[in-house]
């Protein structure tokens, strides 16, 4: 439950509504995710620590193992926050099933959420699309590998695409490995009880 699956639906939103230009500040969007980690951990520190049963305890009544009760009680509080964001639909998904109208009315709305306001009419998006049509026709008169020719096309952007490349599979199997096998591995060899005790 809300273990990160946000993460790739935030970035296709951030990307789809900014400019190139600042296409960077996606590296700020996943900085967030370690400070709501780091933050929840702050609340389950002294909730948990200071309102469970003793590890000693042969019977653990409800009244004294409340601190998971109490953190959900808080962080309940924190997902209401949720509501108060309207989340609009992607232009860019708009335009592609056909709902010119929709996407402009969208792009409006989050201008005004933004203070500011935009000209943009459908009548301009259906231009845009007759000339990027006519120019994808004249231009690409056959599909083929040019575009990732061009991730390798000089020293440079070989040696970005192929670090990227490897980060993203290490970081996926790390991710993985270490969500999945890692309590597998501990509760098979019986430490995981004693990687607890010494954690909290």
């Amino acid at each position: 439950m809300g273990v990160g699956g946000n993460l790739p639906v935030d970035s296709a939103v951030l990307l789809d509504l900014i400019p190139d230009t600042h296409q960077y500040l996606l590296t700020l969007l996943n900085v967030w995710w370690s400070v709501g980690s780091l933050l929840g951990s702050f609340f389950a520190w002294p909730l948990i620590a200071n309102y469970s049963c003793p590890e000693n305890a042969s019977v653990c009544e409800r009244a004294d193992n409340m601190g998971w009760r109490y953190l959900l009680f808080t962080l309940l509080f924190w997902f209401l926050r949720l509501f108060y964001f309207d989340l609009f639909e992607s232009p860019r998904f708009l335009i592609s099933i056909g709902k010119d109208a929709e996407a402009v009315s969208i792009i409006h709305k989050i201008a005004k959420y933004n203070g500011t306001t935009t000209n943009l009419s459908v009548e301009q998006l259906t231009e845009a699309a007759e000339k990027v049509a006519n120019l994808a026709v004249l231009v690409v008169p056959r599909y083929g590998l040019q575009h990732v020719k061009g991730l390798f096309s000089t020293t440079k952007m070989a040696i970005s695409t192929t670090l990227l490349v490897a980060l993203w599979a290490i970081i996926g199997l790390a991710y993985f490995l270490y969500n999945s096998f890692l309590p597998n591995l501990y509760d098979s060899l019986q430490v995981l009880y004693i990687f607890l005790y010494l954690t909290v």
